[in-house]
């Protein structure tokens, strides 16, 4: 078995509905349609037809009430700088890239992408996000903080202010 139906039922156990995706170099496609409204008893059915996949993901937003932030930088000093920005939260993981992200409940963000110019990092508030311990193109995704166990006790991210007015200011529709 591939390692999307070994993890969907531990994700499943916490509420989140995964799918199968495709990771060719730095571009992940799922491999179905309608994955964004993937629902538990689907996401069953999908761990059964692509019993193989290697790599898997989630929807962030309200299906699965999770918001990712995800820090596109292999440094670490990265990391310090999400969670003075946006808190800490207990689950902490490395990308298939080396970058970092880190789950928070979700709470009505918005996916936006380099919402503080100066820094790589995006609010995945909907979308998807690849899965640890997904298969990367260059790594294995890997839990370094945390179980999936802390996805019950999530706390919801500190939105800073600037990106709090940005997000109203400029609300998708």
């Amino acid at each position: 078995m591939g390692i999307f139906a070994d993890w969907q039922p531990e994700y499943a156990k916490r509420g989140v509905a995964t799918f199968p995706v495709e990771i060719i170099g730095n571009d992940k496609q799922p491999c179905t349609k309608g994955y964004l409204k993937t629902g538990i008893r689907g996401s069953a059915q999908l761990a059964l037809k692509f019993a193989e996949a290697q790599s898997f993901g989630f929807a962030c937003g309200r299906y699965n009430r999770l918001m990712v932030v995800d820090m596109d930088s292999t440094d670490p000093a990265i990391v310090s700088e999400g969670e003075r920005l946006f808190g800490c939260s207990p689950l902490l993981w490395r990308t298939g890239g080396g970058k970092f992200a880190m789950a928070f409940r979700y709470n009505g963000e918005a996916r936006r992408i380099r919402p503080i110019a100066s820094l790589p990092i995006d609010l995945l508030g909907r979308g998807f996000a690849v899965a640890p311990p997904s298969v990367g193109a260059i790594r294995n995704y890997e839990i370094i903080r945390g179980t999936l166990a802390d996805l019950d006790r999530l706390p919801v991210a500190l939105i800073p202010d600037e990106i709090g007015r940005l997000m109203a200011d400029r609300a998708p529709v």
